[in-house]
């Protein structure tokens, strides 16, 4: 089933206005064209919508909405203790270890979210310290950024890059060692 299916998308794909048609031979064997054969079916395929999740920037909260929303929570202040910027972490599995500094600390019903590239990592946290995972080998940009019970950004960290890099050569078995 899954290798018709299969060739049905592909056939779907290659132009926005083919027509793809569907029959079964002598054998029963389904097959899938975009040519017409002696009793075959006309699909008639719509134009699919590709939709990602949007990008949480704070440039989407006013200046005056984000300056009271700061004040009223009395957050003075959210940056990375660790990593710092232009740091290069080297790890085989892509694991980042973070720790957010946050003055005064996280009030109740406040979490921590962090952006990686501009998208929403997948925790929110009540957490200052945690292990960010799967970073792919490169750069990355990060913003760690308080917000409230009703998911609106109070506070934001300027952002900082960091790069992903594997060990050096040598490097595993000193690493492996600490452990």
């Amino acid at each position: 089933m899954f290798k018709y299916l299969f060739t049905l998308i592909l056939l779907a794909s290659g132009s926005l206005y083919a027509e793809i048609y569907k029959w079964t031979d002598d054998k029963g064997t389904v097959h899938f064209s975009d040519k017409a054969a002696p009793g075959s079916i006309k699909f008639d395929l719509k134009e699919s919508k590709v939709v990602s999740s949007p990008k949480v920037l704070l440039e989407d909260i006013s200046n005056d909405n984000y300056k009271t929303l700061k004040k009223e929570h009395g957050y003075k202040q959210i940056s990375f203790i660790k990593p710092k910027d232009n740091e290069t972490n080297r790890d085989t599995k892509g694991r980042l270890s973070v720790n957010i500094g946050l003055e005064p600390d996280l009030k109740k019903g406040d979490k921590i979210q962090l952006l990686v590239d501009g998208f929403i990592y997948k925790h929110v946290l009540n957490s200052k310290d945690f292990i960010v995972e799967g970073l792919t080998r490169g750069s990355h940009k990060l913003i760690a950024q308080v917000i409230n019970e009703k998911g609106v950004v109070v506070i934001s960290s300027k952002s900082i890059n960091i790069y992903m890099m594997p060990p050096r050569l040598g490097m595993v078995h000193k690493i492996n060692q600490t452990y």
